[in-house]
């Protein structure tokens, strides 16, 4: 960090002088969203954010931050952010929800701003966190406020289909394809197509299946077992691995498609940061 406004070095009870050359994630570790994630969101997409919910230390009081590009350092070596806090306006923190998910907390708002951005794309979205941290509503909402909105939406478990199986289901398979395939059948990526497909238990996917769904992710074209032909495939893949991404992909063990190909990644908050937001029952 470089400097603290004197209006924010007061309200935070921090001497302007002891935060030049330290790092945000020293000064505000529990901070929700990390100013480091933010800061780099802006640097990498060369977007300012505007807005933000902000809560810097647990139990205290929440902004609404705006985060800019503000220039070059003094050696042209560097680049400057700028992060503008402000107290949120009575509004703001009556927002209740978005789509089918409820929050108040900085975790879950964080949540509700990443999905609206990731809607816009197309690229594929790895949804991430604790078991109960409704997911699979994350990936519903990132569809439901897609341009998408209106066409299919198909949800697979991958888990719950033998390795024998998981490849006809995704893929679909032509007529006498292997024993048992007495007629063709519209794989996930066909039932989805235009819409939104998304993956649940992606780590427990064989390797030699995840090679065909990064090729799938690559060209945008997929292959029926046992087909000759290719059909173009135009839609939005989410994931949500079992496994811990960071854990695995060294390893090259598995959920290394989505890594290769490029995309996004979504976390729900775990429970006890999400406090004011949970999934609606029903």
């Amino acid at each position: 960090m470089r400097s603290l406004s004197e209006r924010l070095s007061q309200l935070l009870e921090i001497p302007s002088s002891a935060v030049r050359g330290r790092s945000p994630r020293s000064l505000f570790p529990d901070a929700v969203p990390s100013l480091i994630d933010l800061a780099a969101e802006v640097l990498d997409h060369g977007q300012d954010l505007s807005d933000i919910k902000l809560r810097l230390h647990p139990g205290e009081q929440e902004f609404s931050a705006d985060i800019q590009f503000a220039g070059l350092t003094d050696d042209y070596l560097g680049q400057l952010v700028r992060i503008v806090l402000r107290r949120e306006s009575l509004a703001s923190r009556q927002e209740q929800g978005f789509r089918n998910l409820i929050g108040t907390s900085a975790a879950m708002r964080e949540v509700f701003r990443k999905i609206r951005l990731y809607a816009a794309s197309d690229a594929a979205v790895i949804i991430t966190g604790e078991t109960g941290a409704g997911k699979e509503l994350v990936a519903r909402a990132l569809h439901d406020e897609s341009s998408r909105h209106d066409k299919p939406y198909a949800a697979l478990n991958c888990a719950a289909i033998s390795e024998q199986l998981l490849e006809s289901e995704l893929f679909g398979h032509e007529r006498g394809a292997f024993t048992g395939a007495v007629r063709e059948h519209r794989g996930y990526f066909e039932r989805a197509d235009g819409g939104t497909l998304f993956l649940d238990e992606l780590g427990d996917m064989p390797l030699h299946t995840q090679s065909k769904l990064l090729r799938v992710l690559e060209d945008g074209r997929v292959q029926r077992v046992g087909g000759e032909k290719t059909a173009r495939w135009m839609s939005a893949l989410l994931a949500r691995p079992m496994c811990r991404l960071n854990r695995l992909w060294p390893k090259k063990v598995s959920c290394r498609p989505l890594s290769s190909a490029g995309g996004f990644e979504d976390s729900s908050p775990p429970l006890a940061r999400a406090t004011g937001g949970y999934p609606p029952a029903g």
